[in-house]
């Protein structure tokens, strides 16, 4: 009676060591295992891509706010009263001809369709990328593009998604620079227009 026990218990883990060691161990060890380990290092906790991505943010103190700069002398600057929790930020820029000749991406595609034909674009597109508390305040300045006489005519709009929208900016002359100071939202695109001179 005993060794049927010990039979029936030998045959059965004999018949799992088998489906072990057949192909389904291969699909367990080269598929099923891998992709688990892929979702726990993608998902919360862990959240691997988040935190790599923000290797490539500047990070912003509370404490003595920052700037993040592009090479083209573009800046936004955090003031330390506008910074209420430490943040990242990145800003980029799309050069003008790729966004008119609408190869910078569908959403920019987009937007340089919805522009109005009574503005003409005068600089690249930037957009602002931010990582945790946004900040109260940020101080955008922009070098005057070439060829931006008059003045008078210059403007800042911000592209919304769906419309561009005016966004109130001063001529810093002395300076060479359009200066604006707003509340930032996670993705900002604005770029320096020009009004055109309508013909009569």
């Amino acid at each position: 009676m005993q060794n049927t026990r010990l039979d029936r218990r030998s045959s059965s883990s004999s018949g799992v060591g088998r489906l072990l060691e057949g192909p389904a161990a291969w699909l367990i060890t080269f598929l099923l295992i891998p992709a688990l380990l892929v979702a726990i290092l993608l998902l919360p906790p862990i959240s691997l891509l988040n935190r790599l991505q923000s290797f490539t943010l500047d990070r912003i103190s509370a404490n003595t706010g920052g700037a993040i700069v592009e090479p083209d002398g573009t800046t936004v600057n955090f003031p330390a009263e506008g910074v209420m929790a430490n943040f990242q930020a990145k800003l980029t820029a799309t050069p003008r001809t790729e966004f008119i000749e609408g190869q910078a991406g569908d959403d920019l595609y987009k937007a340089a369709q919805n522009l109005p034909d009574t503005l003409i674009a005068k600089s690249p597109v930037y957009h602002v990328e931010l990582s945790g508390r946004d900040p109260l305040q940020a101080i955008v300045t922009i070098p005057i593009p070439n060829d931006s006489l008059p003045y008078e005519t210059l403007a800042v709009y911000e592209w919304t998604g769906n419309t561009w929208r005016h966004l109130p900016a001063r001529v810093l002359p002395e300076a060479d620079m359009l200066e604006r100071a707003s509340i930032l939202s996670r993705a900002i695109l604005w770029s320096c227009r020009q009004w055109q001179a309508s013909r009569q």
